[in-house]
Order: C-alpha cells, then sequence, then structure tokens
C-alpha cells in the first residue's frame, strides 16, 4: 500500500504542476488584455493520516484559483470612467457649439501704403462680421441717403445678416438633434450591455453552483460589461442572495438612483429591465374623426425648468376640425408600467415551504392608460379619457413641492401645498387626482353661461384660457360637508367663500356677505332666516326662493319687512323689461322707508335661486296664424324665448338659448328636434343641471348674475401640466399655442425605466444631459435675446408708427382660431350678460402667411362700433339714434338689404399700433357668384393682411361685441432659426427717413448708431461663456485622467500580468512538472518489478 499511495500523491502532484504550469501560460497569453486579472493555482495539503508504517502525509492538491482583483479599486475604476464619459460629452458639445456661430479674430497686418484698403479683423462668415458690416452700409445710406448701389447693397447685408442668423440657429438645431439621436442610440446600447450582463451573471452562477471553482474568467468578462455600462451610466452593484438558501447566488443585481431618491433595480435574477428617453415627449395626437383623416406627430421641447417650451410638429395630419371648440393637447409626466422601488424587507415575512422563491419577486406589470407609450420603434396614440379609476395607494412615497404633478398608486396627483413622505394621497386637502387627460376637442366654458353651469368635482373645463378642474361640485350653489378639527372637534369649512356666494349645510342655505376663508369654523351657523354670523355668513332658511314668486313677492307693496323676509325688486336703474332681482331682509325695514335694497345694509342681493320656470320642448309647438305670400295660413311651429332655459325630453337634455332661432315650423322638423345637432351651436348652450338636488327637471339652480367662474378660492384648481392649442389650417396642424406650460414635466432626453425617471451622476449620458440642460439652454436663451433684442431695436425705429409693411425683419408666426370676448360695455356698464350677437367671425387663415415685426406673439381684436343696443336698453336709448336690437323699427333697420355700411367694427392689438380695415368688396364668398349674400368681406392691415368676414346670427352683433384672435411665433423656440426679411422690402423701398425732405437720414443714422459694439459685445460673452465653460471642462478632464490612470496602475500592480515573473514562473512550474514526472516515473517502474516478481 506504501507504493501505490505515493504513485498516488506523485499523481496529485503532477496534476497540481500542469494546473500550474496551464494557468502560468494562460497568464502569458492574456499580457496584454487589460481586462484580464492575473491567476494562481492555490496548494492545498492534506492533513496526516495513520498508516502501516506510521504517519504519513497526503499528496500536494490544487486548492482552486487565487483572481487578482480588488473590488475596491474595480468598483472605483468603474466611477472615474463614468465621470471622465461625461466630462467628455459636455467638451464635445460645447466644442460644437463654439463653432455655431463661426467666431474668430483674423489679425490683419499693418500695411502704410496709401492705396491699401482697411480689413476688417472678423472672421468672413461669422455673425458679428455680417452684423458689422449691417450697421457700416446703414452709415453709408445716412450719408447718401438716395443712392440706389448703397440701397442695393445693403439689402443684400440684410439677406446675408439673416442668413447667418438661420444658420446660427438652425446649427443649435441640429446639435439638439444630434444630442437625441446619440442618447437614443446609447439607451439602445445599455440596454444590450444589460442583456450581457445578465447572460454573464447566469454564466457565473451555473459555473460556481456546481462547485467547480470560481468563474474568473466571466468575472472578468463581468467586469469588462460593467466598466462600458459605467461610461454610459452610473449605477451600484449589490450580490444577489438566493431565498431559498441565503446564499450568494452568484449574481450581481445592479441598481440605479430614482429622481426622488428611489433605488431602482435595473438587473437582477429575473433579467434586465429595459431603458429608454423615450417617455411621451413624441406623440401621435388622437385621430380626427374623419375616417379618410391621418393622425399627426409632434414632439414636446422641455426648457431646463422643466416648462413646456414647443410642440414640433414632425407630420401635421389631416382632416382636423377645430370649429366646435379648441383642439387641446396635454403633456404629464410618464407613469411607472411596474413598481421597481426596492424596499426594506420585514422580518415577519416568511417564505411559503411550498412557493416557488421567484415568485415572490415577480410583479404583475401595470398597463398605461391613455398616455404616449413607447412601443419599440412605433408611436403610440395618446388620446383623452380617465386615468385615476381607481382606489389610490396610501401613503404617498415621496415629498412633492406645491403644484407639482406626479403619478403613484394608479392615477395622476397634484400636490396642492408642499407635502411630506407618508402624507395620504386621499387626502384632498394635500393632493389633487387629476381625473383625466385632456386631448382631443374640449368644450370651452364662458364668464357668459356661468349662472347656469354646474361642474361635478373632478371635471375638467377650458376656461379663459386656462385648464382647470373642480376640487369640489361648482354651481349655483355649492354643497358643504365640512372638516372635523381632530383636536376640538369642531366643523370647519372645507374651502373659501366669495363675497355673494351661496353654500348649503345640514340642510340649511347660507351666503357669504364677505370673503370667508377656509377653515372658518360652521359649528355655530346660525339657522334662523335673516340671521349673520360673526364670519360674515347670513342664513338663508332652508329653501331658495323660486322664479315663479317673483310677483307674488314683488315689494314695496306697502308692507313692513322683518328679518329674513325675502322679496323680489326691480332697480329702477335696470334695463327695461327686466325681472326682479330676489334680496333678504337683515333687520326690521319699515314700510315707508325710501332705502333701495339694491344699496341698503339692511338687505341682500340672495345669490341664487330657483327656476321652476322651465317649459318642456314637446309643450311649446303651437298653431300660429301667419302671412305667407299675402295668404294667411295656420302652421304648426315651436318658438324659443332668449334667456330661457327648456329641458328636451327626447335627448334628457337642459338647454339655454343664447341667441332666439328663427321658428321652427312643420311638425318633421319639430319631432326630428335635438338641441345638441350642431346646426344649433350658435343658439343653445347646453347645461348639466346638479342632479343632487332633488329639484324636477323642470326646475333648475340659476345664479342671480354671471359674474364668472371663481377660480380663486379653490374650488376650480388650475391643473400644473402643460396644455397647448392647436393652430388648424385646411384640416393640417400647423402649430401650437401653448396655453399652460407645467413645470414638471422630464428633461427632452431623460432617462427612463418602465416609466420611472432615473437621476444620473455620471457616464456619458449624464454628460449629454447636463449640456443640453445648462449649456445648450444658455446658449439658445442668449441666442433668443440676442435677435429679440436687434429685432426690436432695428424695426422699432425704421417703422416707428407699425405701418404694415414696411419694417426690414420678421418672424414665421400662425394665426388661432377666432374666439369671441366679453362684451365688457354690455357687462360692467349695463350689469347684462349674455347678451352679445351669436354669429360668428369666419378667419381666412388659409389665405395669410403670417408674420410678426417681434419676437412675441400677438392678440388681435375686431370690435363692433354698429349703434345696436339690447331691447333691455330701450328705456334708456330710444330716440338717441341707436338701433334698438328686437324691436320692429330695429329689426327693419338691420334687416334692410342696403344696410351694410350701418356695421362698422374697428382692430386693434396688444402691441401693433393703428390697426386699420379695408373692404374686400372683390370676395365672391364661397358660393363664387357675384351678388349673392355671402359677397364681401373686410381686412385687417396688420403686420400682414388678414381677410375675415363677420357673419351675423340670429341675433345681430351689439355695440362692445368682439372677437380676438392671435399670432403666435411659429418657433419661439429658437427665433433665430425662423428670422426671415420682411417679405415686402426691397432694395428699391429701402428708406433712410419718414420725411420727404431732401437728404433726410435720422432713420439710417439712429440704426447706424446702433452699431456701437452693444450687439457685437452680446456675441462676444456667448463665445466667452462657451470658451470659459470649455476652459473648465478641460481642466477637469485633465484632473480625471489623472485619478483614472493612477486608479488603473494601482489596479494593474495588483491585477495585471507581469510577463518576466510568469515566465520565470512558468520555467518553475515546468521544472516541477518534469521532476513530479521522474518520480511518478520511477515509482511506476518499481511497482512493475514488484508486480513481475510476484509473477515469477
Amino acid at each position: 500500500m506504501g507504493l501505490l499511495g505515493e504513485i498516488s500523491k506523485s499523481s496529485e502532484a503532477l496534476r497540481y504542476h500542469a494546473r500550474t504550469a496551464e494557468v502560468a501560460g494562460q497568464n502569458l497569453a492574456h499580457v496584454n488584455d487589460e481586462n484580464y486579472a492575473r491567476q494562481r493555482v492555490l496548494a492545498r495539503e492534506g492533513v496526516m493520516h495513520t498508516s502501516f508504517g506510521g504517519l504519513l502525509s497526503s499528496g500536494l492538491e490544487t486548492g482552486g484559483v487565487d483572481h487578482a482583483r480588488n473590488q475596491i479599486l474595480d468598483s472605483r475604476v468603474i466611477n472615474e470612467k463614468g465621470d471622465s464619459a461625461s466630462l467628455a460629452a459636455q467638451q464635445e458639445i460645447l466644442q460644437l457649439l463654439q463653432g455655431a456661430l463661426g467666431e474668430k479674430i483674423n489679425r490683419q497686418g499693418v500695411n502704410v501704403g496709401l492705396d491699401d484698403l482697411h480689413e476688417s479683423d472678423l472672421a468672413p462668415g461669422s455673425l458679428t462680421r455680417a452684423l458689422n458690416d449691417f450697421f457700416n452700409t446703414f452709415q453709408e445710406l445716412s450719408a447718401s441717403p438716395y443712392e440706389p448701389t448703397i440701397k442695393q447693397e445693403l439689402f443684400h447685408k440684410i439677406e446675408t445678416l439673416t442668413k447667418r442668423f438661420n444658420e446660427a440657429g438652425h446649427s443649435l438645431e441640429q446639435i439638439e438633434s444630434d444630442v437625441s439621436e446619440v442618447i437614443s442610440r446609447s439607451t439602445d446600447q445599455i440596454n444590450i450591455l444589460l442583456g450581457q450582463i445578465h447572460e454573464t451573471n447566469t454564466q457565473v452562477r451555473r459555473f460556481e453552483l456546481l462547485d467547480q471553482g470560481k468563474a474568473v474568467s466571466y468575472r472578468d468578462q463581468r467586469q469588462k460589461l460593467f466598466e462600458e455600462l459605467g461610461s454610459l451610466i452610473n449605477f451600484t452593484q449589490e450580490d444577489d442572495v438566493s431565498v431559498a438558501t441565503g446564499e450568494v447566488s452568484g449574481f450581481v443585481n445592479l441598481f440605479i438612483d430614482g429622481e426622488n431618491g428611489e433605488k431602482v433595480n435595473i438587473l437582477d435574477s429575473k433579467g434586465a429591465k429595459n431603458l429608454t428617453n423615450q417617455w411621451g415627449q413624441e406623440f401621435t395626437i388622437a385621430a380626427p374623426t374623419d375616417p379618410n383623416g391621418v393622425a399627426a406627430v409632434v414632439r414636446a421641447k422641455i426648457d431646463s425648468s422643466g416648462q413646456l417650451g414647443r410642440l414640433e410638429v414632425l407630420k401635421s395630419g389631416s382632416k382636423y376640425d377645430d370649429s366646435a371648440g379648441p383642439f387641446l393637447v396635454s403633456l404629464l409626466p410618464p407613469k411607472p408600467t411596474e413598481p421597481l422601488i426596492v424596499e426594506e424587507q420585514k422580518e415577519e415575512q416568511v417564505l411559503d415551504q411550498n412557493q416557488d422563491p421567484l415568485v415572490l419577486q415577480q410583479v404583475e406589470p401595470v398597463l398605461m392608460a391613455n398616455q404616449a407609450v413607447d412601443a419599440g420603434n412605433e408611436i403610440a396614440a395618446q388620446t383623452g379619457g380617465d386615468i385615476a379609476s381607481t382606489t389610490p395607494i396610501d401613503p404617498s412615497s415621496s415629498s412633492r413641492k406645491t403644484g407639482e404633478v406626479f403619478y403613484e398608486g394608479n392615477g395622476y396627483y397634484q400636490a396642492l401645498v408642499d407635502t411630506q413622505k407618508g402624507d395620504l394621497l386621499t387626502d384632498e386637502t394635500r393632493f389633487l387626482a387629476i381625473s383625466n387627460s385632456p386631448n382631443g376637442i374640449v368644450s370651452e366654458t364662458k364668464r357668459t353661461f356661468s349662472n347656469v353651469d354646474f361642474f361635478a368635482k373632478g371635471s375638467q373645463i377650458y376656461y379663459e384660457g386656462k385648464v382647470y378642474q373642480a376640487t369640489t361640485d361648482v354651481g349655483p350653489v355649492t354643497k358643504e360637508t365640512g372638516l372635523v378639527d381632530p383636536a376640538t372637534d369642531a366643523v370647519l369649512s372645507s374651502r373659501n367663500y366669495s363675497n355673494g356666494e351661496v353654500f348649503q349645510f345640514n340642510n340649511n342655505y347660507y351666503q357669504a356677505t364677505k370673503n370667508v376663508s377656509k377653515g372658518t369654523e360652521f359649528s355655530s351657523l346660525p339657522v334662523v332666516a335673516g340671521a349673520v354670523d360673526q364670519s360674515g355668513i347670513v342664513a338663508l332658511g332652508a329653501t331658495l326662493p323660486q322664479k315663479s314668486s317673483e310677483l307674488d313677492i314683488s315689494w314695496p307693496n306697502g308692507n313692513a319687512l322683518v328679518a329674513g323676509s325675502v322679496i323680489s325688486f326691480v332697480d329702477p336703474s335696470s334695463p327695461s323689461g327686466s325681472g326682479g332681482d330676489f334680496y333678504m331682509a337683515v333687520g326690521d325695514v319699515a314700510a315707508a322707508t325710501t332705502e333701495l335694497p339694491s344699496s341698503s345694509s339692511n338687505f341682500i342681493k340672495i345669490g341664487a335661486f330657483v327656476d321652476d320656470t322651465v317649459s318642456t320642448v314637446q309643450s311649446l309647438p303651437k298653431n300660429v296664424s301667419t302671412i305667407r305670400d299675402g295668404v294667411e295660413v295656420n302652421e304648426l311651429q315651436m318658438n324659443f324665448d332668449a334667456g330661457n332655459i327648456y329641458y328636451d325630453e327626447t335627448s334628457l337634455t337642459h338647454f339655454l338659448v343664447k341667441a332666439t332661432p328663427n321658428p321652427i315650423v312643420g311638425e318633421t322638423e319639430i319631432n326630428t328636434f335635438n338641441p345638441l345637432d350642431v346646426k344649433w351651436k350658435n343658439n343653445f348652450h347646453v347645461i348639466t343641471p346638479d342632479t343632487s338636488t332633488g329639484l324636477p327637471s323642470t326646475s333648475v339652480l340659476r345664479k342671480s348674475n354671471s359674474g364668472g367662474l371663481n377660480v380663486s378660492n379653490g374650488s376650480l384648481q388650475e391643473l400644473n401640466i402643460g396644455v397647448a392649442e392647436a393652430i388648424i389650417q385646411n384640416g393640417e396642424i400647423k402649430g401650437f399655442n401653448i396655453l399652460q406650460k407645467s413645470n414638471d414635466l422630464p428633461s427632452t432626453d431623460a432617462l427612463f425605466v418602465n416609466g420611472l425617471e432615473v437621476d444620473l451622476k455620471s457616464g456619458s449620458l449624464h454628460g449629454y444631459q447636463h449640456a443640453r440642460q445648462v449649456e445648450l439652454e444658455d446658449f439658445r436663451v442668449s441666442l433668443n435675446d440676442l435677435v429679440s433684442k436687434f429685432v426690436t431695436q432695428v424695426n422699432s425705429i425704421y417703422n416707428p408708427e407699425d405701418a404694415p409693411g414696411e419694417y426690414l425683419f420678421g418672424f414665421e408666426a400662425n394665426l388661432t382660431r377666432p374666439t369671441m370676448g366679453r362684451n365688457v360695455i354690455m357687462e360692467e356698464e349695463f350689469g347684462l350678460y349674455g347678451v352679445e350677437g351669436n354669429g360668428e367671425l369666419k378667419l381666412f387663415r388659409n389665405e395669410v402667411n403670417m408674420t410678426l415685426a417681434y419676437a412675441e406673439d400677438e392678440t388681435f381684436t375686431v370690435t363692433s362700433t354698429t349703434p345696436v343696443i339690447p331691447v333691455e336698453l330701450k328705456a334708456q336709448f330710444e330716440g338717441t339714434g341707436y338701433i334698438i336690437r328686437d324691436t320692429v323699427e330695429g329689426q327693419l333697420q338691420l334687416e334692410d338689404t342696403n344696410s351694410g355700411s350701418l356695421y362698422t367694427f374697428y382692430g386693434s392689438a396688444t402691441r401693433m399700433q393703428n390697426v386699420t380695415m379695408e373692404t374686400d368688396s372683390g370676395y365672391a364668398g364661397e358660393d363664387l357668384l357675384i351678388g349673392t349674400a355671402d359677397d364681401g368681406r373686410s381686412v385687417m392691415l396688420a403686420y400682414e393682411n388678414v381677410p375675415f368676414r363677420l357673419e351675423q346670427g340670429d341675433s345681430e352683433f351689439l355695440l362692445g361685441d368682439n372677437f380676438s384672435f392671435n399670432a403666435v411665433l411659429d418657433n419661439n423656440w429658437n427665433l433665430a432659426s425662423s428670422l426671415i426679411v420682411d417679405d415686402n422690402l426691397s432694395a428699391e423701398s429701402i428708406v433712410a427717413s419718414s420725411d420727404f425732405d431732401q437728404g433726410s437720414n435720422e432713420l439710417a443714422l439712429a440704426i447706424a448708431e446702433l452699431g456701437n459694439n452693444e450687439f457685437a459685445k452680446d456675441i462676444s460673452d456667448i463665445n466667452a461663456d462657451i470658451g470659459n465653460s470649455l476652459s473648465d471642462i478641460s481642466d477637469n478632464i485633465d484632473h480625471q485622467n489623472a485619478i483614472e490612470t493612477l486608479l488603473l496602475d494601482q489596479r494593474n500592480a495588483i491585477s495585471s500580468v507581469s510577463i518576466d515573473e510568469e515566465v520565470a514562473d512558468l520555467m518553475q512550474f515546468q521544472r516541477s512538472f518534469q521532476a513530479s514526472s521522474r518520480v511518478l516515473n520511477t515509482l511506476d517502474k518499481m511497482l512493475e518489478l514488484v508486480v513481475m516478481g510476484l509473477l515469477k
């Protein structure tokens, strides 16, 4: 047994030496591989054991492989490579920006020759050179105001300068586009690397679980992949621990920080999570209702403060229509598609013995609802609809700032105040659950209808240019439920109340006689009608007055009043025919008093009442005798009165008559009548009464006047989301008018993991993001300021009177749809609401290539000056020369076919002076026939000629009726790229003076004096900022390279292969192998002799 044992030990030693030689050779083969870490075979001696003849030792065995890696250094290298990549990306963008303006200095030599022409030090083709030439040529024009050659040269200088600005703007756009493209490709590369790391993770676990030693080669490969990933994004590593065994599984889980401090898993044992830079900023707009229409595609640009800066139209689509109302598009932060936040494991969580450990880690994905979805290379549709449709998750996962919009649980929320982590999402005093995303056609709510409109809690409305959501039921009367103070058990008001607001509390009606703040104690409100609380709240009683009782309670009627008495009083200054307003006495009033309820402190005007005079449509048809073609005939007619509310039992619709339509004649027309038909949009306003009042369909609640919706008391909350109205021409979307910018939108190139934004700290993607948010944004803002200041100063000097078509420069723009505004004269002077005419302004936007002379949007208003007064003011204006609408005489004048000259109106603008009008009598109308009713139109002489036509409705326009529309810059994000030479400018039209005096040159001289190096300094400042930033980056890169080199040297000292050492080791291991071979050979021969001796 001794001989056999020695043979066995020698065999083990031989295998050990063979393995050491093999590893040494492998090390030598990777001597130039910087990702390879040196390996060493570990020797292991067995324990002593007892045998015949005494104690014996076991043979030399392989004890595994030593992997010369330092985890701390490896981690530091990953981090430092990420920082280096980030700085390199920023440097790349700064170098591109440095060349965007084409600026450099050419120092010219001095020539003392008399015939030598001075050459500019400014580089040809630069923006500064173009500005310098522009001002110098104006200086020449001031010396020779009528010289044609100078004018021709100046015209070319203007074109050249415009081209230089355009080139700078286009360079900026190209850099922005390139950054987005690089980030998109890098994101794809990240996803590929994560997949490769997962595969390497799997190989490491598979190898090491088989107890075959350490998977050193796979670990080297994984470290290489980690470093490649670290050069793109920052991440942290954690060893994966098996839930079943509690041991390290061989996997390495990767995590990244979320924007709000979340710990987000991007790689685990189940695989890699997909990263994307598409969060909905590029999306398809809801398809047009016309089946032949094509959906439009737009891309949002977000500025550094998280505000919506521009919606760029990528595909304009077709067959869109905004005639029924504004076509709105909204933009919200993305929603997570599955929870990726790592939470601390609770001690009481116990693994089910029969449950697969991986099942605990599986999460059911939450699908995105009604938002733009990244679906590979396709763009998903974005449409409106319910979002927060399930019970929210409480509490909130992080703190929020006031106005911040975020997605959590199963819906979007907006923080109403600064909140803390753990605040309940169901706390409506702190959070607003956003009910839906306002995309598509949105009904426009106007001040005129604020006395009848009711909006249920959660409803969204578009009111005076903003989108609001109702935090409570909003209508003529508010139902107050109250909030209980946990400290005192007192009941407090849940919202603010403005003076005149009516609310119901504990089955009683109350009215605020002054502004009442939220949190006012309501526990001791009086219940006796007419009693006034110390907070300024008066009790109205258990019921509100009814309109049908106006005559029964009219006052004065010779009777004294006691507190709580309700009267109907017609103010002497009210328009003729006006109904009375309801008042309540808050004190005793003698019958002989001369004080008027409208001005007496003993009365309050009741802010709401029950209109119980609603007629049903089905009760209206009547046989009417009328004259037709000189013959008296009886016909079935249905007539509506302006200002009244009706109820259609067929469509279950309440509607207010805005303007009296022509009688509906005939049984067929009457039976098919539907107030929801589009043809009645100018006559009827559909309303949705509060169904919780218990009133019959023939009764609705109404306010006493149409003072508008209160957007300051908290009942309507402005949504802090990006909202824009589409500008549609010929069915195509040409641009957008941004209404609300939000301030919580992700950056254009933000990175997301299943809808959750990540916060990058290093890596090339961080560098590109930083460059876009800081350097690119600073450059864009500075360039916009330069262009805006230059054009404003030059145009305002050259055309101080804003004469149309006489500017030097302009900006491309688009016209929005016209909207009817408030008739301030009727509302504020006479207290009449909703009496406006119901016609429309037809704006021929398709014929206008709109430009603006200044870098700001412009609002144009067309206001009627026709002396037409509503019949309610007949008493005041009869016999004064005004036309009284809805009177026999007035209608005869208005309907006279020769009365076209009666209609007059004027134009105005927010900035432009002297907006004038002309008549286009040659316009043949849509029928293209001369002499028909649709002939003729008007032209507004603004920055461009804007043709329009006022179409009269059933109710003619009054004095003060107005329409407005906006001219919106086509690209306010990048003004330099949209700068143009005014279309009407030519060399011949250039003038040096607005005077006709010979030799006048004040305009040319004033513009030349602008060339005092102010604009050159602005350009120099832009370049200096870029240069300083580039210098700092270069210094930081040098410093970073030094640190990275030092770390790599330290790691190489540990991990790299030394060729001298490995050759020496290889020779030693070869000699050891040879020695072991000889020993084994000798033992083999000895065994052979022993065996052969036995055989003999």
